[in-house]
């Protein structure tokens, strides 16, 4: 949704999926990869980095996860614990199946054929090549 007119639940939602569940897995678990020396793998996004429009939340919380990765990363390497943040560009995935519309009185009524154009343009169909031997 367009940053000035996203909903609280849908911000809420967000950061939950994306932010504050990882910080609470991670908190419940760290004596385990502590003692494993083990791995932390979080899946980022070049949004965190290089915006793309109508995506200002979900943009935020992968740039939140970057950050809290990158200094997980500093708090952890003296316990031998790796932090990996695997940063991702456009990936066809499931983060478009909920239409999301404009309201009546949206600004951006007078492009709504490129919101919605934009909203779903990483999730074209799956194109695979397959080589002949």
């Amino acid at each position: 949704m367009p940053a000035i007119e996203v909903s609280d639940e849908d911000i809420q939602s967000a950061f939950e999926t994306n932010v504050f569940s990882v910080i609470q897995i991670v908190r419940e678990l760290s004596p385990l990869i502590i003692r494993a020396k083990g791995k932390i793998v979080n899946i980022g996004s070049i949004t965190a980095v290089t915006p793309y429009v109508f995506g200002a939340v979900y943009n935020a919380t992968k740039g939140a996860l970057q950050a809290y990765s990158n200094t997980l990363r500093l708090e952890l390497a003296p316990f031998g614990v790796r932090v990996i943040l695997v940063v991702t560009g456009g990936v066809q995935s499931r983060i478009a199946r909920t239409d999301r519309t404009l309201s009546e009185d949206s600004l951006y009524l007078p492009i709504s054929a490129d919101y919605l154009r934009r909203v779903k343009h990483s999730q074209g169909e799956i194109r695979s090549v397959v080589s002949a031997s």
